[in-house]
């Protein structure tokens, strides 16, 4: 039986779903809870809190990839190596090289790094659309133009899923992979399962969920909405939801499993102030009922994105202080955090706030990294003094920073170039003229010793990746590495970074980033393989690989204030939340056209049967819900 759960936010949609989970685990049935990837964790924690551990227990809180893995326990399937996105981002410039100039469109463009993210992005999405490389050749387009595009797409995908093919198992294949091997009776029956804080889903989810239904004994769904009639012409704040709700009826009924009366939810429960509770009723209607009210919501304006958080900032202590707020009950969300990075960390460090944000960095400028990216510049375009100087004055190397202003000075000096590096510097540090007494020759052994210490290991680098294979590739880099003793340079770096707890903050922050690094190198002899490439091709892939590296934040107390973004935060026993960035065109952010496709292809592609989803209208109806969604999140304040 299929039960939908209805209402407003705030309503009470997710205590009724637990207490009904909480009925499950009494009955002693085998209950799955699911929920978006990266709400999981919160769902675990809420559900232990509710439910206690012995009944929280029995329930399975799973996003679908957890799912799946699940099925491929059951099944088999998960023997192989998992492809991550810096892998992702090396595969696909091999299959774009091998693709060669066999593209009609696209051969001009297959060169650029930004244009592999654009294709990652694209083929994520018509994995999640169910697409294979088939589908899209044999779809059925008249426009000429659109059709020539659509080929080199569906070309370059099927060399690239026929590289990942070949060693990978590609998490964004998992449902399709699942769906050929589940079946639905042996493995959800027996099995209640309930879903909750999803707006809408892809269509590989949308068949994964028929399976669901078709096999589970009961299924639960909660969305965020005021019932199944849709007056908005699809573009209303609940719109998605309800389109949703609604396939998830149809769904039902092609599988012949009964739909009980979807219950809706009363008013709204979490407000506690009227200004909150008008927000809620009246935001994106165009005649909102009843009288104005203000009480529990402040709007401020400020001039930059500095003034904007110091704002924020005294606020946030405003609340703890005079109002009696811990901070982990309080969240500042926005639509994009990237603006905010700088000007949020100074605010909130000035202030003493603790504050976690889900913002993810690259890798781009680590120590370890940079060296291989400026000895990667040395091999392929030769040991100019620049390139030398960027390497000696990398954290990896270690050098003094005395000894390579001595090199600098000398090749400043002496317009020093290749030819120089063959034999020891022999001419006065401060050029012709000058004594060359103790004092200089000691400068001079500083500089010789800075020469001494790259050259060799870079000369043997560059020997190494002279039309190397991926394993040798990959070894020239981690020799190099080795040879200037990076890891023992980089853990001296991270003790002088401040306070014992900053000092552990760096140096984990560092590992991770190594062992991102290793992981890269081993992507990199895998992919690669037997072939050997010339230098500026191994250079092109490290580098689209290393772009791709991302090192997300640990946590570091429990009571903090939650940073987050409105796409991807869930916080829960909010009191007071801060929005920000809320500036036309911002947040709600605009709509256009995303991806490879311009609005007009996507509606030919969809009218081909190619279900894309990411249409402007989908985009402002998600825009206009996160914006729902960010502001009804607190209790008793909005800012």
């Amino acid at each position: 039986m299929l039960q939908l759960i209805l209402g407003r936010a705030g309503s009470g949609k997710t205590g009724e779903l637990y207490r009904r989970i909480g009925a499950a685990a009494d009955r002693g049935d085998r209950a799955i809870l699911l929920v978006p990837e990266q709400f999981s964790f919160e769902n675990e924690r809420e559900l232990y809190l509710r439910l206690g551990p012995e009944r929280s227990a029995r329930v399975e809180v799973l996003g679908f990839k957890r799912l799946c893995n699940n099925i491929f326990r059951f099944y088999g399937g998960l023997a192989g190596r998992s492809l991550d996105d810096t892998g992702r981002r090396i595969l696909m410039g091999v299959a774009l090289r091998e693709m060669g100039s066999g593209l009609t469109v696209y051969g001009p463009q297959a060169d650029k790094p930004g244009f592999i993210e654009d294709l990652i992005g694209e083929v994520r999405e018509l994995k999640s659309a169910g697409v294979t490389p088939e589908a899209l050749s044999a779809a059925s387009i008249a426009d000429p133009s659109l059709a020539d595009k659509v080929g080199d797409i569906a070309a370059i995908y099927a060399a690239y899923q026929a590289l990942i093919d070949q060693n990978y198992l590609d998490g964004e294949d998992d449902i399709l992979r699942a769906l050929e091997l589940v079946s639905p009776r042996e493995f959800f029956g027996g099995v209640s399962v309930f879903i909750d804080s999803f707006t809408a889903f892809m269509e590989a989810e949308y068949r994964l969920l028929a399976a669901i239904l078709a096999g589970a004994d009961e299924v639960t769904a909660a969305f965020t909405c005021d019932g199944l009639l849709d007056d908005e012409g699809g573009l209303g704040v609940f719109s998605a939801s309800k389109e949703t709700a609604a396939r998830l009826i149809r769904l039902a009924e092609d599988a012949a499993v009964p739909v009980a009366e979807p219950l809706v939810m009363g008013e709204p429960l979490r407000f506690q102030a009227e200004g909150l509770r008008r927000i809620e009723r009246g935001l994106f209607r165009e005649r909102p009922a009843g009288e104005p009210a203000g009480e529990g919501v402040m709007l401020v304006e400020a001039g930059d994105v500095y003034e904007e958080c110091a704002a924020v900032a005294a606020s946030i202590c405003a609340d703890v202080r005079e109002r009696g707020m811990r901070y982990n009950q309080i969240a500042v969300i926005c639509r994009d955090l990237t603006p905010y990075r700088i000007a949020l960390t100074r605010s909130f460090e000035r202030y003493g706030i603790p504050f976690f944000a889900d913002l993810p960095e690259g890798a781009g400028s680590t120590p370890a990294v940079v060296a291989a990216e400026t000895a990667l510049d040395c091999a392929a375009e030769g040991f100019t003094a620049g390139h030398l100087l960027r390497f000696a004055k990398c954290a990896a190397v270690g050098l003094a920073p005395e000894d390579t202003a001595e090199f600098e000075n000398y090749c400043y000096i002496w317009n020093a170039g290749p030819k120089d590096w063959s034999a020891p510097f022999r001419n006065h540090p401060d050029g012709l003229g000058a004594t060359l007494d103790d004092r200089a020759r000691e400068r001079l052994n500083r500089a010789n010793a800075v020469r001494e210490a790259v050259l060799p290991p870079l000369e043997r680098f560059r020997q190494a990746v002279r039309e190397a294979d991926g394993p040798g590739f990959a070894a020239a880099v981690y020799d190099l590495l080795m040879a200037v003793d990076a890891p023992e340079h980089i853990r001296a770096l991270c003790t002088q970074a401040g306070s014992e707890e900053e000092a552990a903050r760096a140096l984990e922050r560092e590992d991770r980033a190594w062992e991102a690094l290793m992981g890269l190198l081993d992507t990199l002899a895998a992919v690669i393989g037997p072939r050997r490439l010339s230098l500026p091709v191994l250079r092109s892939l490290f580098l689209s690989g290393a772009a791709g590296i991302s090192l997300g934040e640990i946590p570091q107390t429990l009571d903090q204030v939650i940073v987050g973004t409105a796409d991807r935060i869930r916080p829960t026993g909010i009191r007071s939340a801060y929005v920000i960035g809320a500036s036309a065109g911002v947040f709600p952010a605009a709509c256009g056209a995303a991806g490879l496709f311009g609005e007009g292809e996507r509606r030919a592609l969809i009218a081909a049967g190619i279900p894309l989803s990411q249409t402007a209208q989908t985009q402002a109806v998600r825009e206009k819900f996160y914006a729902y969604f960010a502001v009804t999140v607190p209790s008793e304040r909005l800012w």
